[in-house]
């Protein structure tokens, strides 16, 4: 089970890396941003997303002899033998890779965002992926067996799938931020006149922060509720929230099963995955009695809310981890999240009756 508690010692060194990873990753952000202000100029939605899955899928597929071209081709260049420039030119590929998770998690949703610089949006959103991706990969390396297993090297496609679970990754994580965005939008509408209304913004960021992990599980699925708002029934998103869930929970259980692929299935994405799809579950089935200002609201802090009680209950009765090779315990985990977060937003439609019932009351005239 992961925690989102570790030693301070611990905290503070992966503070330190990330800080130090900001830095490049900013700059292929950065050129994610260029790639869609170009892009941009499409008017079709679905040209610009099929145009990046193809570039994307392109660019997975011929990284290896790409990588091959250069050593052989370019490496008797002695301007080419310079580390820097050799670098440049290995990044390219990387980059639009890297890209295409980032560019389709944000066109997606572009529409619910609302946002007044759509690039900002995207640069930090992309900057914030490119870096947890970046952490994720210097942690692996940094790991107790960072060499890995000989058996991996012998899966076909092993490189492909590699690659894939990384841009999985970064459009999990992006698709986090988005609906964080959502979130702190709305939050920000539901607070408004209200006179402690800066404290309590401040408050829900260091929330964020400080509950990362389960608050990612909560703007993913807020993220993902927002494409099911089209839908104009219930059944559909929630049976596709189920067989999502259940898709993701097996298949993340039968990878881990097999010696070597945990450096390419990613332990902590598909949980996170799982989780926001359970919540989306009983959410959708709640979502009609619940003021559309509210919802995002109450999703995110519901399925965090959701998200931290299990890992609890788990830490404390030793159940283990949520993925392993047994595809029946990330499944039992998961039902665990659908009751946990309809019962957060129970509570949650409880607490907005409450609240809007005080407000209507008339309020007492003093005496003379």
């Amino acid at each position: 089970m992961y925690s989102p508690y570790a030693d301070p010692s611990i905290l503070f060194a992966i503070l330190l890396i990330v800080l130090f990873m900001l830095v490049p990753s900013a700059l292929v952000s950065g050129f994610i941003t260029l790639l869609f202000c170009l892009l941009d100029r499409i008017r079709s939605r679905r040209v610009q997303i099929a145009i990046v899955l193809a570039a994307g899928i392109v660019f997975i597929v011929g990284e290896r002899p790409f990588h091959v071209f250069v050593y052989t081709s370019l490496g008797a260049n002695e301007l080419m033998l310079l580390g820097s420039l050799f670098s440049l030119v290995d990044m390219i590929p990387q980059a639009f890779i890297l890209g295409t998770g980032v560019l389709v998690s944000f066109l997606l949703i572009r529409d619910h965002l609302l946002l007044k610089r759509a690039w900002a949006g995207l640069f930090v959103a992309g900057t914030i992926a490119i870096t947890i991706d970046f952490l994720k990969n210097f942690m692996t390396s940094m790991g107790s067996n960072p060499g890995g297993t000989s058996e991996i090297y012998s899966i076909p496609y092993i490189d492909v799938i590699g690659r894939t679970s990384e841009v999985l990754l970064i459009f999990v994580i992006a698709s986090a931020v988005f609906g964080a965005f959502i979130f702190l939008r709305h939050t920000s509408a539901v607070t408004a006149g209200h006179k402690h209304r800066k404290g309590i913004l401040a408050a829900v960021a260091i929330g964020l922060l400080v509950t990362t992990p389960a608050a990612a599980a909560g703007g993913l699925a807020v993220y993902i509720a927002t494409l099911f708002s089209n839908y104009p029934k219930r059944l559909a998103p929630m049976l596709l929230s189920l067989a999502t869930m259940i898709v993701f929970g097996i298949g993340g259980s039968l990878l881990m099963g097999v010696s070597g692929m945990e450096r390419a299935v990613d332990i902590f994405i598909i949980p996170t995955i799982v989780m926001a799809f359970a919540a989306v579950i009983p959410f959708v089935y709640c979502a009609p009695a619940i003021p559309k200002t509210w919802q995002p609201v109450i999703l995110l802090a519901g399925t965090a809310a959701a998200d931290l009680a299990l890992s609890a209950i788990a830490i404390f009765l030793d159940l283990g981890n949520r993925l392993t090779a047994d595809p029946l315990t990330i499944l039992t985990f998961a039902e665990g999240g659908i009751i946990f977060a309809a019962l957060a937003f129970v509570l949650g439609k409880y607490v907005i009756t409450r609240h809007d019932r005080a407000q209507s009351l008339p309020v007492a005239e003093e005496a003379p």
